[in-house]
Protein backbone atom coordinates (compact mmCIF):
# COMPACT_ATOMS: atom_id res chain seq x y z
CA UNK A 1 0.00 0.00 0.00
CA UNK A 2 1.28 3.45 -0.93
CA UNK A 3 1.03 6.19 1.68
CA UNK A 4 1.18 9.91 0.88
CA UNK A 5 1.80 12.82 3.17
CA UNK A 6 -0.97 14.71 1.39
CA UNK A 7 -3.92 13.03 -0.28
CA UNK A 8 -6.29 15.38 -2.11
CA UNK A 9 -9.73 14.25 -3.28
CA UNK A 10 -11.44 16.55 -5.75
CA UNK A 11 -10.91 18.74 -8.77
CA UNK A 12 -10.65 22.52 -8.92
CA UNK A 13 -10.15 23.21 -5.18
CA UNK A 14 -7.83 20.21 -4.85
CA UNK A 15 -5.59 21.52 -7.65
CA UNK A 16 -5.21 24.84 -5.85
CA UNK A 17 -4.47 23.00 -2.62
CA UNK A 18 -1.73 21.04 -4.40
CA UNK A 19 -0.23 24.29 -5.66
CA UNK A 20 -0.21 25.78 -2.16
CA UNK A 21 1.34 22.68 -0.59
CA UNK A 22 4.08 22.40 -3.18
CA UNK A 23 4.96 26.08 -2.72
CA UNK A 24 5.69 25.27 0.94
CA UNK A 25 7.06 21.74 0.77
CA UNK A 26 9.29 20.85 -2.15
CA UNK A 27 9.69 17.15 -1.37
CA UNK A 28 6.43 16.03 0.27
CA UNK A 29 4.48 13.28 -1.49
CA UNK A 30 1.18 14.50 -2.95
CA UNK A 31 -1.54 12.48 -4.67
CA UNK A 32 -4.64 14.08 -6.23
CA UNK A 33 -7.59 11.77 -6.95
CA UNK A 34 -10.35 13.04 -9.23
CA UNK A 35 -13.48 11.09 -10.17
CA UNK A 36 -13.56 12.78 -13.58
CA UNK A 37 -11.36 11.71 -16.48
CA UNK A 38 -10.17 15.25 -17.13
CA UNK A 39 -7.52 17.21 -15.27
CA UNK A 40 -9.08 19.63 -12.75
CA UNK A 41 -10.75 22.47 -14.63
CA UNK A 42 -12.81 25.63 -14.24
CA UNK A 43 -16.56 25.00 -14.47
CA UNK A 44 -17.92 28.50 -15.30
CA UNK A 45 -17.00 28.23 -19.01
CA UNK A 46 -19.25 25.18 -19.38
CA UNK A 47 -22.54 27.06 -19.16
CA UNK A 48 -21.24 30.34 -20.55
CA UNK A 49 -19.36 29.20 -23.64
CA UNK A 50 -18.44 25.54 -23.99
CA UNK A 51 -21.88 24.11 -24.75
CA UNK A 52 -22.29 26.61 -27.57
CA UNK A 53 -18.76 26.67 -29.03
CA UNK A 54 -17.22 23.38 -30.17
CA UNK A 55 -13.78 25.00 -30.46
CA UNK A 56 -13.55 25.14 -26.65
CA UNK A 57 -11.88 22.01 -25.28
CA UNK A 58 -11.33 20.62 -21.78
CA UNK A 59 -7.64 21.50 -22.07
CA UNK A 60 -8.51 25.19 -22.40
CA UNK A 61 -10.30 25.14 -19.04
CA UNK A 62 -7.65 23.27 -17.04
CA UNK A 63 -6.35 24.84 -13.83
CA UNK A 64 -2.87 23.47 -14.58
CA UNK A 65 -1.76 21.35 -17.52
CA UNK A 66 -0.23 17.88 -17.38
CA UNK A 67 3.29 19.27 -17.59
CA UNK A 68 2.75 21.32 -14.43
CA UNK A 69 1.78 18.28 -12.36
CA UNK A 70 4.77 16.36 -13.70
CA UNK A 71 7.20 19.23 -13.08
CA UNK A 72 5.94 19.57 -9.51
CA UNK A 73 5.97 15.83 -8.82
CA UNK A 74 2.26 15.72 -8.03
CA UNK A 75 0.78 12.31 -8.75
CA UNK A 76 -2.66 12.01 -10.32
CA UNK A 77 -5.35 9.35 -10.31
CA UNK A 78 -8.06 10.47 -12.74
CA UNK A 79 -11.35 8.76 -13.51
CA UNK A 80 -11.03 7.19 -10.06
CA UNK A 81 -13.69 7.10 -7.37
CA UNK A 82 -12.98 6.94 -3.65
CA UNK A 83 -15.70 4.89 -1.96
CA UNK A 84 -14.62 5.01 1.68
CA UNK A 85 -12.42 6.91 4.11
CA UNK A 86 -11.10 4.97 7.09
CA UNK A 87 -10.14 7.52 9.72
CA UNK A 88 -8.70 4.98 12.15
CA UNK A 89 -6.18 3.53 9.69
CA UNK A 90 -5.74 6.83 7.79
CA UNK A 91 -6.58 5.16 4.48
CA UNK A 92 -9.02 5.54 1.61
CA UNK A 93 -10.54 2.69 -0.40
CA UNK A 94 -10.97 3.07 -4.15
CA UNK A 95 -13.82 1.61 -6.20
CA UNK A 96 -11.31 -0.93 -7.52
CA UNK A 97 -10.69 -2.14 -3.96
CA UNK A 98 -7.20 -0.63 -3.76
CA UNK A 99 -6.17 1.05 -0.52
CA UNK A 100 -4.10 4.23 -0.20
CA UNK A 101 -2.73 5.72 3.00
CA UNK A 102 -2.45 9.37 4.00
CA UNK A 103 -1.12 11.58 6.75
CA UNK A 104 -3.39 14.51 5.87
CA UNK A 105 -6.46 14.41 3.66
CA UNK A 106 -8.36 17.07 1.72
CA UNK A 107 -12.00 16.47 0.87
CA UNK A 108 -13.11 18.74 -1.96
CA UNK A 109 -15.76 16.59 -3.65
CA UNK A 110 -17.93 19.49 -4.84
CA UNK A 111 -21.54 19.01 -5.82
CA UNK A 112 -23.56 17.08 -8.39
CA UNK A 113 -26.43 18.30 -10.55
CA UNK A 114 -29.68 17.71 -8.70
CA UNK A 115 -31.73 15.10 -10.52
CA UNK A 116 -35.11 16.52 -11.53
CA UNK A 117 -37.98 14.83 -9.73
CA UNK A 118 -40.65 15.10 -12.42
CA UNK A 119 -41.84 12.18 -14.52
CA UNK A 120 -39.89 11.86 -17.76
CA UNK A 121 -36.67 13.34 -16.36
CA UNK A 122 -34.75 10.30 -17.61
CA UNK A 123 -35.68 10.78 -21.28
CA UNK A 124 -32.59 11.04 -23.51
CA UNK A 125 -33.04 14.68 -24.52
CA UNK A 126 -33.43 16.00 -20.97
CA UNK A 127 -30.02 17.43 -20.12
CA UNK A 128 -28.23 18.91 -17.13
CA UNK A 129 -24.83 20.58 -16.94
CA UNK A 130 -22.23 19.98 -14.27
CA UNK A 131 -19.18 18.51 -15.97
CA UNK A 132 -17.44 18.13 -19.31
CA UNK A 133 -19.06 14.75 -19.87
CA UNK A 134 -22.43 16.55 -20.08
CA UNK A 135 -21.27 18.84 -22.88
CA UNK A 136 -21.02 16.76 -26.06
CA UNK A 137 -24.60 15.38 -26.18
CA UNK A 138 -25.95 18.82 -25.34
CA UNK A 139 -23.86 20.42 -28.09
CA UNK A 140 -25.46 18.02 -30.57
CA UNK A 141 -28.97 19.01 -29.48
CA UNK A 142 -28.16 22.71 -29.71
CA UNK A 143 -26.72 22.24 -33.21
CA UNK A 144 -30.02 20.71 -34.36
CA UNK A 145 -31.85 23.71 -32.90
CA UNK A 146 -35.58 24.21 -32.43
CA UNK A 147 -37.47 24.80 -29.21
CA UNK A 148 -35.70 24.45 -25.88
CA UNK A 149 -37.27 24.64 -22.44
CA UNK A 150 -34.84 25.68 -19.72
CA UNK A 151 -36.05 24.66 -16.27
CA UNK A 152 -34.78 27.01 -13.58
CA UNK A 153 -34.17 30.75 -13.41
CA UNK A 154 -31.00 30.67 -11.31
CA UNK A 155 -27.53 31.79 -12.45
CA UNK A 156 -27.15 28.61 -14.46
CA UNK A 157 -30.56 28.72 -16.11
CA UNK A 158 -30.18 32.37 -17.06
CA UNK A 159 -26.73 31.76 -18.57
CA UNK A 160 -27.88 28.71 -20.52
CA UNK A 161 -30.90 30.58 -21.87
CA UNK A 162 -28.60 33.39 -22.98
CA UNK A 163 -26.40 31.04 -24.99
CA UNK A 164 -29.41 29.36 -26.57
CA UNK A 165 -30.77 32.73 -27.67
CA UNK A 166 -27.42 33.60 -29.23
CA UNK A 167 -27.59 30.33 -31.19
CA UNK A 168 -31.03 31.26 -32.54
CA UNK A 169 -33.12 28.78 -30.55
CA UNK A 170 -36.70 29.33 -29.46
CA UNK A 171 -36.26 29.66 -25.68
CA UNK A 172 -38.76 29.26 -22.85
CA UNK A 173 -37.61 29.45 -19.22
CA UNK A 174 -39.80 27.81 -16.57
CA UNK A 175 -39.27 28.73 -12.94
CA UNK A 176 -41.22 27.90 -9.80
CA UNK A 177 -40.43 31.33 -8.34
CA UNK A 178 -41.91 34.74 -9.23
CA UNK A 179 -38.83 35.89 -11.15
CA UNK A 180 -35.24 35.09 -12.16
CA UNK A 181 -32.46 35.11 -9.54
CA UNK A 182 -35.21 34.94 -6.94
CA UNK A 183 -32.93 33.89 -4.08
CA UNK A 184 -31.29 37.31 -3.93
CA UNK A 185 -32.60 39.74 -6.57
CA UNK A 186 -35.01 42.58 -5.85
CA UNK A 187 -38.28 42.71 -7.82
CA UNK A 188 -36.92 45.54 -9.99
CA UNK A 189 -33.75 43.60 -10.80
CA UNK A 190 -35.84 40.54 -11.63
CA UNK A 191 -37.91 42.68 -13.98
CA UNK A 192 -34.74 44.00 -15.63
CA UNK A 193 -33.51 40.46 -16.31
CA UNK A 194 -36.92 39.31 -17.51
CA UNK A 195 -37.40 42.20 -19.94
CA UNK A 196 -33.81 41.92 -21.26
CA UNK A 197 -34.58 38.37 -22.35
CA UNK A 198 -38.06 39.10 -23.62
CA UNK A 199 -36.66 41.76 -25.96
CA UNK A 200 -34.70 38.96 -27.64
CA UNK A 201 -37.73 36.69 -27.94
CA UNK A 202 -37.43 34.52 -24.84
CA UNK A 203 -40.56 33.52 -22.96
CA UNK A 204 -40.81 33.15 -19.18
CA UNK A 205 -43.21 30.94 -17.23
CA UNK A 206 -43.09 31.92 -13.55
CA UNK A 207 -44.65 30.43 -10.43
CA UNK A 208 -45.00 27.09 -12.19
CA UNK A 209 -43.52 23.72 -11.29
CA UNK A 210 -42.88 21.11 -13.93
CA UNK A 211 -45.32 18.26 -13.38
CA UNK A 212 -43.99 15.92 -16.06
CA UNK A 213 -42.25 15.63 -19.40
CA UNK A 214 -43.98 13.73 -22.17
CA UNK A 215 -43.18 12.35 -25.61
CA UNK A 216 -42.60 9.23 -27.68
CA UNK A 217 -39.16 7.98 -26.66
CA UNK A 218 -37.92 11.52 -26.08
CA UNK A 219 -39.11 14.75 -24.49
CA UNK A 220 -41.57 16.58 -26.75
CA UNK A 221 -43.46 18.66 -24.22
CA UNK A 222 -43.25 19.98 -20.69
CA UNK A 223 -46.37 19.91 -18.55
CA UNK A 224 -46.79 22.67 -15.97
CA UNK A 225 -49.82 23.58 -13.92
CA UNK A 226 -50.61 26.16 -16.61
CA UNK A 227 -50.51 23.73 -19.54
CA UNK A 228 -48.19 22.09 -22.07
CA UNK A 229 -45.06 23.65 -23.55
CA UNK A 230 -43.82 22.00 -26.78
CA UNK A 231 -40.07 21.40 -27.01
CA UNK A 232 -37.33 19.65 -28.94
CA UNK A 233 -35.15 19.25 -25.86
CA UNK A 234 -34.90 20.34 -22.23
CA UNK A 235 -32.07 21.68 -20.10
CA UNK A 236 -32.66 21.31 -16.37
CA UNK A 237 -30.89 23.85 -14.15
CA UNK A 238 -32.59 22.79 -10.94
CA UNK A 239 -29.79 23.13 -8.43
CA UNK A 240 -27.06 20.93 -6.99
CA UNK A 241 -26.62 18.29 -4.32
CA UNK A 242 -23.55 18.46 -2.09
CA UNK A 243 -21.32 15.39 -2.33
CA UNK A 244 -21.04 14.67 1.38
CA UNK A 245 -21.41 10.87 1.34
CA UNK A 246 -17.74 10.11 2.06
CA UNK A 247 -17.72 12.51 4.99
CA UNK A 248 -20.99 11.17 6.40
CA UNK A 249 -19.92 7.56 6.17
CA UNK A 250 -16.65 8.16 8.01
CA UNK A 251 -18.39 10.05 10.80
CA UNK A 252 -17.36 13.66 10.21
CA UNK A 253 -19.67 16.35 11.55
CA UNK A 254 -22.22 17.34 8.89
CA UNK A 255 -24.62 20.25 8.69
CA UNK A 256 -27.73 18.86 6.94
CA UNK A 257 -28.09 21.94 4.73
CA UNK A 258 -24.57 23.29 4.31
CA UNK A 259 -22.20 20.33 4.18
CA UNK A 260 -19.08 19.29 6.09
CA UNK A 261 -18.52 21.41 9.19
CA UNK A 262 -15.07 23.03 9.36
CA UNK A 263 -13.26 25.34 11.77
CA UNK A 264 -11.54 28.62 10.97
CA UNK A 265 -8.58 26.74 9.43
CA UNK A 266 -10.89 24.64 7.20
CA UNK A 267 -10.30 21.52 9.30
CA UNK A 268 -13.16 19.08 9.76
CA UNK A 269 -14.09 17.50 13.08
CA UNK A 270 -11.07 15.24 12.40
CA UNK A 271 -8.12 17.64 12.42
CA UNK A 272 -6.18 15.57 9.88
CA UNK A 273 -8.97 16.03 7.33
CA UNK A 274 -9.43 19.41 5.65
CA UNK A 275 -12.35 20.51 3.47
CA UNK A 276 -12.62 23.09 0.68
CA UNK A 277 -15.11 24.23 -1.93
CA UNK A 278 -18.84 23.67 -2.27
CA UNK A 279 -19.05 21.18 0.62
CA UNK A 280 -17.27 23.26 3.27
CA UNK A 281 -19.69 24.54 5.91
CA UNK A 282 -17.70 27.39 7.43
CA UNK A 283 -18.37 30.34 9.69
CA UNK A 284 -18.26 33.38 7.45
CA UNK A 285 -17.38 36.45 9.51
CA UNK A 286 -18.40 38.76 6.66
CA UNK A 287 -22.03 37.57 6.79
CA UNK A 288 -22.14 36.51 10.44
CA UNK A 289 -23.29 32.93 10.02
CA UNK A 290 -22.23 29.42 9.09
CA UNK A 291 -22.99 28.38 5.50
CA UNK A 292 -21.46 27.09 2.27
CA UNK A 293 -21.05 28.77 -1.11
CA UNK A 294 -21.15 27.04 -4.48
CA UNK A 295 -18.86 29.10 -6.66
CA UNK A 296 -15.53 28.52 -8.33
CA UNK A 297 -13.89 31.60 -6.76
CA UNK A 298 -14.74 30.31 -3.30
CA UNK A 299 -13.28 26.91 -4.26
CA UNK A 300 -10.08 28.61 -5.44
CA UNK A 301 -9.67 30.63 -2.24
CA UNK A 302 -10.54 27.76 0.08
CA UNK A 303 -8.45 25.23 -1.83
CA UNK A 304 -5.39 27.46 -1.57
CA UNK A 305 -5.99 28.19 2.12
CA UNK A 306 -6.66 24.55 2.99
CA UNK A 307 -3.48 23.47 1.18
CA UNK A 308 -1.43 26.12 2.96
CA UNK A 309 -2.83 25.07 6.34
CA UNK A 310 -2.23 21.39 5.65
CA UNK A 311 1.42 22.35 5.15
CA UNK A 312 1.57 24.19 8.48
CA UNK A 313 0.14 27.68 7.92
CA UNK A 314 -2.69 29.11 10.02
CA UNK A 315 -4.58 31.10 7.42
CA UNK A 316 -8.23 31.98 7.93
CA UNK A 317 -10.87 32.56 5.27
CA UNK A 318 -11.85 36.23 5.24
CA UNK A 319 -13.25 36.97 1.79
CA UNK A 320 -16.61 38.61 1.24
CA UNK A 321 -18.85 36.26 -0.77
CA UNK A 322 -18.25 36.52 -4.50
CA UNK A 323 -20.47 35.50 -7.40
CA UNK A 324 -20.41 36.45 -11.05
CA UNK A 325 -22.45 35.76 -14.14
CA UNK A 326 -22.13 36.54 -17.85
CA UNK A 327 -25.34 36.61 -19.88
CA UNK A 328 -26.57 38.27 -23.07
CA UNK A 329 -24.07 41.14 -23.46
CA UNK A 330 -23.97 41.81 -19.71
CA UNK A 331 -21.64 40.96 -16.84
CA UNK A 332 -22.77 40.75 -13.21
CA UNK A 333 -20.68 40.85 -10.05
CA UNK A 334 -22.12 40.24 -6.57
CA UNK A 335 -20.14 40.82 -3.39
CA UNK A 336 -21.47 40.34 0.12
CA UNK A 337 -24.34 38.48 1.73
CA UNK A 338 -26.91 37.27 -0.85
CA UNK A 339 -29.49 37.60 1.93
CA UNK A 340 -28.27 41.12 2.60
CA UNK A 341 -31.70 42.64 3.08
CA UNK A 342 -34.81 43.99 1.40
CA UNK A 343 -33.84 47.66 1.45
CA UNK A 344 -32.32 48.52 -1.91
CA UNK A 345 -30.85 51.45 -3.77
CA UNK A 346 -29.92 51.68 -7.44
CA UNK A 347 -26.96 53.84 -8.41
CA UNK A 348 -26.69 54.50 -12.12
CA UNK A 349 -29.18 53.66 -14.85
CA UNK A 350 -30.71 50.19 -14.68
CA UNK A 351 -32.37 50.54 -18.06
CA UNK A 352 -29.00 51.10 -19.75
CA UNK A 353 -27.41 48.07 -18.09
CA UNK A 354 -24.77 50.13 -16.26
CA UNK A 355 -25.63 50.23 -12.56
CA UNK A 356 -24.89 49.12 -9.02
CA UNK A 357 -27.65 47.94 -6.72
CA UNK A 358 -27.12 47.96 -2.97
CA UNK A 359 -28.95 45.72 -0.49
CA UNK A 360 -29.23 46.74 3.16
CA UNK A 361 -30.56 45.10 6.31
CA UNK A 362 -33.33 46.37 8.58
CA UNK A 363 -30.89 48.87 10.11
CA UNK A 364 -30.17 50.21 6.59
CA UNK A 365 -26.57 48.93 6.69
CA UNK A 366 -25.34 47.79 3.28
CA UNK A 367 -24.57 44.06 3.27
CA UNK A 368 -24.50 43.27 -0.44
CA UNK A 369 -23.61 45.12 -3.62
CA UNK A 370 -24.35 43.96 -7.14
CA UNK A 371 -22.91 45.54 -10.27
CA UNK A 372 -24.03 45.03 -13.87
CA UNK A 373 -22.16 46.37 -16.87
CA UNK A 374 -21.57 45.72 -20.57
CA UNK A 375 -17.81 45.96 -19.98
CA UNK A 376 -16.10 42.76 -18.77
CA UNK A 377 -12.83 44.38 -17.57
CA UNK A 378 -14.87 46.93 -15.64
CA UNK A 379 -16.81 44.14 -13.93
CA UNK A 380 -13.56 42.49 -12.87
CA UNK A 381 -12.26 45.73 -11.37
CA UNK A 382 -15.46 46.50 -9.47
CA UNK A 383 -15.37 42.97 -8.03
CA UNK A 384 -12.24 43.92 -6.10
CA UNK A 385 -13.49 47.41 -5.21
CA UNK A 386 -16.76 46.12 -3.77
CA UNK A 387 -15.16 43.78 -1.22
CA UNK A 388 -13.91 46.48 1.19
CA UNK A 389 -17.09 48.44 0.53
CA UNK A 390 -19.46 45.68 1.69
CA UNK A 391 -17.25 45.07 4.73
CA UNK A 392 -17.37 48.73 5.78
CA UNK A 393 -20.93 48.71 7.21
CA UNK A 394 -21.98 51.80 5.29
CA UNK A 395 -25.37 53.33 5.83
CA UNK A 396 -27.51 52.91 2.72
CA UNK A 397 -28.53 56.57 2.78
CA UNK A 398 -24.92 57.75 2.87
CA UNK A 399 -23.89 56.04 -0.38
CA UNK A 400 -23.80 58.02 -3.62
CA UNK A 401 -22.46 57.72 -7.14
CA UNK A 402 -19.22 59.37 -6.06
CA UNK A 403 -18.39 56.24 -4.02
CA UNK A 404 -18.04 54.36 -7.31
CA UNK A 405 -16.38 56.98 -9.49
CA UNK A 406 -14.12 54.38 -11.10
CA UNK A 407 -17.09 52.32 -12.21
CA UNK A 408 -19.07 55.24 -13.59
CA UNK A 409 -16.08 57.16 -14.94
CA UNK A 410 -16.84 60.28 -12.94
Amino acid sequence: MNTYKYLLIGGYAAAHAAHAIRAREAEATILLINAEKHLPYERPPLSKDAIFDISITPQQTEVFNQAWYEANNIELLLNTKVVRVNRDSRTVILESGSEIGFEKLLLAPGASAKKPEFEGADLPNVFSIRSWQDIEPLRDAIDVGGKVVVIGGSYLGVEIASGCLKRGLDVTIVDSHPGPWSKFASPELQQFIQSSYEKLGAKWVFNQKVKSVGGQGKAQNVETEAGLLPCDFIIAATGATLNTDLAKECGLEIDPKHGIVVDELLRSSDKAIFVAGDCACFHDSSVGRRWHTEHYQNALWQGAIAGANMAGDSQTFDHAPYFFSDFLDLHMILRGDPQGGKNTKVIGDMESGEFIQLYANDEKIVKMALAITHNKPKSEKIAADLEPFVKSNRSLNSVSKSDFSGFFGT
